[in-house]
């Protein structure tokens, strides 16, 4: 495009940036990332096809672009480097097992969204995307996560904190969170329930079949005990 060739990108930028979209052209399973570093920036534009509420498989064109946002990095490689002691307080500690949950769990990348297009463009704007990494992947785990941290931040003081003051007791002190704090907290909660779809066994598939809505809601419940319990671990070393 015209503008392109007329920004402060390097030469070498551009080429990358032209290729990715070569690739693009080819064409996608999912979503496809392309991104370009200008001046102290990293831009990143996701476009392709998400599912729609309405279920059915229907599925809308979409697209997100945004700026990498790399200040919080440190929360999940943090976070990870403790898989296994999480796992021996919940006793199913094995071998290697916090390495073996690092490579199931999601690719986490955080970018502060200035557009939302298609799909992505709804009243109830989301806070992530997941996408594969340019091969067929199974929809359920699927191995690129982009997180809209600053939307994620602005959801959670604008609704969230509203909600917790309902039924929680002392939930007024989240008011005085600051931004970074805020998106620390929603960082940690988010892969603490990553990793606990891959954390233990259930026998729920004995049961019913994986894709019966009741396993898919006793499943995200079992994942958000973890990421609650995972708070009571690392709140001190992830949240100061």
């Amino acid at each position: 495009p015209k503008q392109l060739r007329t920004a402060k990108i390097s030469g070498e930028q551009k080429n990358k940036f032209e290729e990715q979209v070569q690739t693009l052209e080819k064409g996608i399973f999912d979503l496809y990332p392309i991104s370009v570093d200008c001046l102290e920036s990293q831009l990143v534009l996701i476009i392709g096809k998400v599912f729609a509420s309405e279920g059915d498989r229907v599925s809308y064109y979409s697209g997100v672009a945004g700026v990498v946002n790399n200040q919080y990095t440190n929360v999940i490689d943090q976070f990870d480097s403790q898989l296994d002691n999480l796992c021996q307080k919940l006793l199913v500690s094995t071998l290697d097992q916090g390495s073996s949950i690092r490579n199931k769990a999601p690719e986490i990348k955080c970018i502060d969204v200035f557009s939302l297009a298609g799909g992505l463009d709804v009243s109830h704007k989301p806070i992530c995307i997941f996408f594969s990494g340019e091969s067929p992947e199974n929809i359920s785990s699927l191995s690129h996560m982009t997180v809209f941290l600053n939307l994620y931040t602005a959801r959670f003081r604008a609704l969230t904190i509203e909600v917790a003051k309902r039924y929680l007791m002392k939930a007024e002190l989240l008011e005085e969170l600051v931004d970074e704090e805020i998106s620390k907290l929603l960082l940690v909660w988010l892969r603490g329930h990553d990793v606990g779809h891959f954390i233990g066994e259930d026998r729920l598939g004995e049961e019913m079949s994986e894709f019966d809505p009741d396993y898919m809601i006793l499943h995200e419940l079992k994942s958000d005990m973890i990421a609650l319990y995972s708070f009571r671990i690392f709140e001190a070393d992830l949240l100061d």
